[in-house]
């Protein structure tokens, strides 16, 4: 049911002060009123990430109301939480979270859930005792278990787990479970064309030797170079399980120069360039499922391990594989260089994942092994380019994403919606629904947005097979996208009944939509990878955030569309302020210039403070 923003707050600030009479006049009043021209009043809202203060110290009831109260002294009159996941997955100090362990002082988290059982709601309530404006920020595509834990490993206080390549995806959504088959999946897993059966034979690593282009940021394109003169002399390492890896000793190998027709992880052509070709003999290593090579001048060597590394059979037939540029992170510095994993190791404490770009990582992979599904495409940014000291090469494909429930059943869009009506029953004004995610993070976007029922549905609608034919990914996603905006429509109808507000989070690139990992695009890693009616969603909902990060200067023209239809809508219009991003009192000022801007969601305190007294309110 599409509602009126300006008309449903006026509408109960009648029935507080005027009763039953005043309200149906104010109805007749508001329903002719056109949109302000601009917004009669600015807002800033600091975001507080409670799984970060959760995990930074031990927390208790009186510590959390003891900050609140701080907030509010120093002006703070609104907050946006960004909650504790249900998962309790990726906090600051630690992957796994809610461990029980006293040695590792570093980890907090279960600490604070142990004394306040549900920090979500603790803060919440935190917040309205002062009497402050609640936003909470959902986001029901992260689904938890971002990093992996040894297959035959448990971690403690885990609710579900999906077992994939490198290992077990700890922490996940409980109803995950009873719930793998209602996955969002990789079509390349099911296609038993592209999965390759044969021996292992030979491991190729492809370094180009020429100029290329790379795009290090959503403005600036880089030219990166290998060092031509950088020996290539690869370290191979084996392993069953992805953890306790063995060196090879004078592994055989061999390399020629060439010239390769390069593509990215998903296929686009990158055009034909000079290589040098490095080919590996594994045949004696075929009973290993995981594979390690690294180079200690391997910072001089640029390749796209995504599509440049690959393993054969004897026919010389590709093996799908799983590349790795992430190695697993031990829960102690004290850790890092050990040759195998302690017998008493707790699984499920790790930290965040290390960059194979860092040296660390030549000591660190040997026990440890390697994240196979983190990071994204380029680790963030492009085609993919790296330079690394080591890669992690996996035999066979990840399955499904780590805890990413598939929009397309009815079953998992109730599960969101109970999550959101959890949220206003602990006191929220308002829930956005965000799409960016720590849980989707895969290097080939095209390859996942696949569930069985979208293959018979996408059978039925188009008359092509997406696991044995080409299609079109941009319509897969717009079929998905449907059943999301199915989702809105429902949380428009919950937040109805507890007479709440609610919005949603868009970017510029819904305005026309292409396949695109750019930060700000559909595809990045963050993303779902779907597409829906934004203008539709614009009318049900309440606020219009608009989360393109904007590295700290103000775009008027960055979801020009979006902002005007909002407005045209009477919908409040908000801006995310990222201080990663260069966000600061200057790009404020110019946010708060722009008339169609009602509020800016603030993620730094720092930030927010040095405008709080001026451009803040």
């Amino acid at each position: 049911m599409t509602k009126n923003n300006v008309l449903k707050k006026s509408i109960r600030w009648v029935c507080l002060i005027m009763g039953g009479i005043l309200l149906m006049m104010s109805v007749g009043c508001k329903k002719d009123q056109k949109p302000a021209d601009t917004p009669t009043e600015k807002n800033g809202y600091l975001i507080i990430d409670i799984a970060k203060e959760a995990s930074s110290q031990a927390h208790t009831f009186e510590t959390i109301q003891a900050l609140m109260d701080s907030y509010a002294q120093a002006g703070v009159t609104e907050v946006c939480f960004e909650p504790i996941p249900d998962t309790y997955a990726v906090t600051e100090s630690c992957q796994g979270a809610v461990v029980c362990d006293a040695s590792i002082q570093s980890d907090h988290m279960h600490r604070t859930v142990h004394a306040v059982f549900d920090p979500n709601l603790v803060f919440i309530q935190a917040a309205k005792k002062l009497g402050m404006k609640v936003t909470v920020m959902y986001h029901p595509y992260e689904g938890g278990g971002s990093v992996t834990i040894p297959a035959d490993a448990k971690a403690q206080f885990s609710m579900a787990s999906v077992t994939g390549v490198g290992g077990t995806a700890s922490f996940c959504a409980g109803e995950i479970a009873q719930s793998k088959t209602q996955l969002i999946s990789s079509i390349q897993a099911e296609n038993p064309k592209l999965i390759g059966k044969g021996t292992t034979s030979v491991l190729e690593v492809v370094f180009v030797d020429e100029a290329v282009q790379n795009r290090v940021s959503q403005h600036e394109i880089a030219t990166i170079a290998s060092d031509t003169n950088a020996e290539i002399k690869p370290i191979l390492w084996c392993s069953s399980g992805n953890t306790n890896y063995e060196r090879v000793s004078n592994p055989s190998f061999k390399v020629t120069t060439e010239r390769r027709q390069i593509t990215d992880a998903n296929g686009n052509d990158l055009g034909e360039k000079s290589c040098r070709v490095l080919k590996i003999d594994i045949s004696s290593y075929s009973s290993s499922k995981y594979y390690a090579v690294a180079f200690e001048n391997g910072n001089n060597l640029y390749t796209l391990p995504f599509s440049m590394i690959n393993i054969y059979d004897k026919s010389g037939t590709v093996i799908s594989t799983t590349k790795a540029v992430y190695t697993r992170n031990p829960n102690s510095d004290a850790l890092l260089n050990a040759q195998k994993v302690p017998n008493d190791y707790i699984w499920g404490t790790e930290r965040m994942p290390i960059a194979t770009t860092d040296s660390t990582s030549l000591s660190t992979f040997p026990a440890w092994g390697f994240e196979f599904q983190y990071g994204g495409i380029g680790s963030d940014w492009g085609d993919g380019w790296h330079n690394a000291y080591v890669y992690g090469i996996a035999t066979g494909v990840q399955s499904s994403l780590c805890g990413n429930l598939c929009e397309g059943f009815e079953s998992v869009r109730e599960y969101w919606l109970g999550q959101v009506d959890r949220f206003y029953a602990k006191g929220a004004d308002c829930v956005i629904i965000s799409l960016q995610n720590c849980g989707g993070m895969v290097y080939n976007y095209t390859d996942f947005g696949y569930n069985y029922t979208y293959a018979k549905e996408f059978k039925q609608k188009y008359g092509i097979d997406i696991l044995t034919e080409n299609f079109d990914y941009m319509k897969l996603m717009e079929h998905r996208g449907s059943y999301f905006l199915e989702f809105l429509r429902s949380v428009d109808q919950i937040a109805e009944q507890n007479q709440k507000e609610w919005g949603i989070e868009l970017f510029s690139s819904f305005e026309k939509p292409t396949l695109d990992d750019d930060l700000n695009g559909l595809c990045h890693f963050k993303m779902p990878k779907l597409v829906f009616d934004w203008q539709e969603a614009v009318r049900l909902c309440d606020t219009v955030l608009i989360g393109d990060y904007q590295y700290g200067t103000y775009d008027t023209t960055t979801a020009a569309a979006i902002r005007m239809f909002a407005v045209e809508q009477n919908k409040t219009v908000a801006i995310m302020a990222y201080s990663e991003c260069g966000a600061n009192t200057s790009y404020l000022e110019s946010v708060w210039s722009d008339s169609y801007i009602h509020s800016v969601f603030i993620d730094s305190k720092d930030v927010y403070f040095a405008t709080l007294n001026g451009t803040a309110k």
